[in-house]
């Protein structure tokens, strides 16, 4: 694994319960507002940026929160952008083809800019999107290259799924779409290792995807993780998924390491969810000069789940620096 530091150089943001980036960092300090929806006799919590419009299909709600971050920001425009999206993993699934022609047709410069590449794995093509751009990086030191994710609950087909369930849960469906710039730096944070799997079909306590990820991971650290960055956001079955797997952790993880779930403060985002939780992950300072290990694991809705290992680089100024300040 190439031991390149990078960190985040510049971000637009939108999420159904936050309209703008600043709005998106407030989320901490914020309780979660939601907004009950009626459908099929269900009451569905929702955050959305919009309404949900009766017959929009998945493109259009897509390319429709693009333009609406474009209108936040164009910096990601003619840029190297890696593109994440919702899952593809049917293969008479068509929806990948048709929102690239509807985007090639609103918004060309994306799909035209050099290096532009397409992730359809889901909220695990964050981390997948990710482990690339740090090998291009590695390459190219100058280089900076645009993450890019979008997804939407605001659309029939999610919002039946959720409806049909004999109980509801504390999700929160919701939408966005993400943008972060990383590129080099010599104070940011090392991609230790990455792994990814697909397992289409796997059930929550017979998932060997996770099972393998987990022992994967144990064996790449010397010491148990400082935080563990985990996809869950009220969904008990999504949440069973790693769970179940839990024990594989034994030597990753121990009463001191802290799990962190980031999305409790958003809702569900699909595809976007992913690179949500790499934004806090990445923006969040190291508060001691031995900030040790963080994990993040990602589960995609049907079958890609993603694990990557990181760990804070510092120069020696700023290790001084961090001891200084520890106790303030």
């Amino acid at each position: 694994m190439i031991k390149m530091a990078i960190s985040v150089v510049d971000s637009v943001m939108l999420l159904g319960g936050a309209k703008n980036s600043a709005d998106v960092v407030a989320l901490e300090l914020l309780e979660q507002t939601s907004q009950p929806l009626q459908w099929h006799g269900k009451t569905l919590a929702t955050a959305f940026v919009a309404p949900p419009v009766s017959g929009q299909t998945v493109a259009q709600r897509l390319l429709w929160l693009l333009e609406q971050l474009q209108q936040q920001s164009s910096a990601f425009n003619q840029q190297q952008v890696y593109l994440i999206l919702p899952e593809q993993a049917a293969a008479d699934d068509d929806s990948l083809n048709t929102f690239l022609q509807l985007l090639m047709q609103r918004m060309p410069s994306l799909l035209m800019a050099p290096g532009c590449r397409v992730f359809p794995y889901g909220s695990a093509g964050a981390l997948m999107a990710l482990n690339a751009a740090v090998q291009h990086i590695a390459q190219q030191p100058d280089a900076r290259i645009w993450l890019l994710a979008v997804d939407s609950m605001a659309l029939s087909s999610a919002l039946d799924l959720v409806a049909s369930a004999p109980a509801p849960d504390a999700t929160v469906l919701s939408e966005g779409a993400i943008a972060l710039c990383i590129a080099s730096d010599c104070n940011g944070i090392n991609i230790q290792w990455h792994g990814a799997d697909a397992s289409p079909g796997a059930l929550p306590g017979q998932d060997s995807g996770i099972a393998a990820l987990f022992l994967q991971l144990v064996q790449q650290v010397q010491q148990p993780l400082t935080r563990f960055y985990l996809p869950d956001c009220g969904d008990e079955q999504q949440s069973s998924r790693w769970q179940l797997q839990y024990t594989h952790l034994h030597g990753a993880i121990d009463q001191s390491s802290q799990l962190v779930f980031p999305s409790y403060r958003c809702g569900e985002l699909g595809a976007c969810g992913g690179l949500y939780r790499l934004w806090h992950l990445l923006s969040q300072l190291p508060t001691t000069c031995q900030p040790g290990l963080i994990a993040q694991l990602e589960i995609s809705a049907r079958q890609y789940r993603a694990l990557t290992l990181f760990k804070y680089r510092l120069q020696s100024a700023d290790v001084a620096n961090l001891s200084t300040h520890k106790d303030v």
